[in-house]
């Protein structure tokens, strides 16, 4: 059983965020269905709840507290978090220190070596906070690997793989490793890094050929992308994730709206988190780009890029240009041009990088920047 966050009503009516075990979204939600929650919100897909690890910080970190982890912007924002989780959690510690400061400088007693403690005992949560997130904070070194593969620095990935936090489940390792070698044009060898996963005993089928059409990326290879996520459907008939993930490659290479229709129906008729559902409203805007809506597609658009927004990981930059092209494109369609140069401006350097030519030519086509944003 894998790791579910939600967020939801129980019976008594108090909204909560909580976890529950299950085998797929679709069973987490029947089981709070079956106990009386209703406004269930799930924060965590069958991907992602394969890679949660609340219940092993259960202890010291909260299922909200978990979620609230991915929209933290960096450093300051986790220091400032556990700021305040010790000094909620010590509060009649500090509250004693700072009382009897003051009934010491009240009395007229000097200042001591007392004092100096006391002053010591308030302040360590603020030292220990900042000491923890800036030196620390294992994420950041992931974050690192991640935001190198992200603008297809291969080399910089595979220099950074064996300070990948010990944390990391090993299949993230390989994979992250396969990418590096296929982007550096070693795909056969990145392939055979991975192959060992291929019967399904450490990850389930239809997450290898997930994490292998993302290997294929890296090597720009669309149409062996597209076969994995085939096969990965084949495997996992009913996981939403993986349903929306081919309609969406489906069309961004080979614009086959009827194909991704059907397949975002399937994946709506189960139970979605909120991450899945930016990526539905994707699939609906860049769907209705391709059937000639540009106004619809511009405010499915817009609703993808605010849900994908709200997250704080480097791996949500190229979803964002992503949803930057395809908003110049609706923009031009609808004769707006200063909306669709400034979402084209933000989209180029990632297209350009990543090498996503098809949507890039499009929008060179579509839209033209001034002489300085070339």
């Amino acid at each position: 059983m894998h790791e579910y966050l939600f967020t939801g009503r129980r019976p008594d009516g108090r909204r909560v965020t909580d976890r529950v075990d299950a085998d797929s979204a679709d069973e987490a939600v029947i089981w709070l269905h079956d106990r009386g929650y209703t406004e269930i919100v799930l924060h965590t897909d069958d991907v992602m709840a394969r890679l949660t690890r609340q219940k092993k910080v259960a202890r010291y970190v909260s299922p909200k507290e978990y979620v609230a982890f991915r929209h933290m912007r960096g450093n300051l924002d986790y220091a400032w978090y556990l700021i305040r989780k010790l000094y909620r959690q010590n509060w009649w510690c500090f509250v004693l220190g700072v009382g009897a400061i003051g009934f010491r400088r009240y009395s007229g007693r000097p200042w001591d070596e007392l004092d100096s403690l006391l002053l010591a005992l308030l302040a360590f949560p603020l030292v220990f906070g900042l000491i923890v997130a800036v030196f620390f904070r294992t994420r950041k070194r992931y974050d690192r690997i991640v935001e190198a593969a992200c603008w297809a620095r291969w080399e910089e990935v595979l220099r950074l793989l064996p300070k990948m936090p010990k944390q990391v489940a090993l299949h993230e390792r390989l994979f992250r490793k396969a990418q590096g070698l296929a982007g550096l044009g070693r795909l056969e060898e990145g392939l055979a890094v991975v192959e060992p996963l291929a019967d399904g005993k450490q990850i389930p089928l239809w997450l290898y050929w997930c994490r292998v059409a993302g290997v294929y990326a890296a090597a720009n290879r669309k149409e062996d992308r597209i076969a994995a996520m085939e096969k990965a459907a084949e495997a996992g008939p009913d996981n939403p994730t993986v349903l929306v993930d081919l309609a969406l490659v489906l069309l961004r290479f080979r614009r086959d709206t009827v194909r991704a229709r059907q397949l975002l129906d399937r994946a709506k008729a189960h139970a979605l988190s909120d991450i899945v559902v930016s990526f539905v409203a994707m699939v609906e805007g860049i769907l209705a780009l391709e059937e000639g809506h540009a106004q619809q597609a511009v405010q499915y658009l817009d609703e993808a890029f605010a849900g994908q927004s709200q997250l704080h990981s480097p791996a949500v930059g190229p979803v964002l240009d992503i949803l930057h092209a395809y908003l110049a494109l609706a923009h031009a369609a609808l004769g707006d041009e200063p909306a669709a140069i400034e979402h084209f401006r933000q989209a180029k350097p990632r297209l350009t990088v990543l090498k996503v030519a098809e949507l890039l030519e499009r929008c060179e086509k579509a839209v033209h920047l001034p002489a300085d944003s070339n």
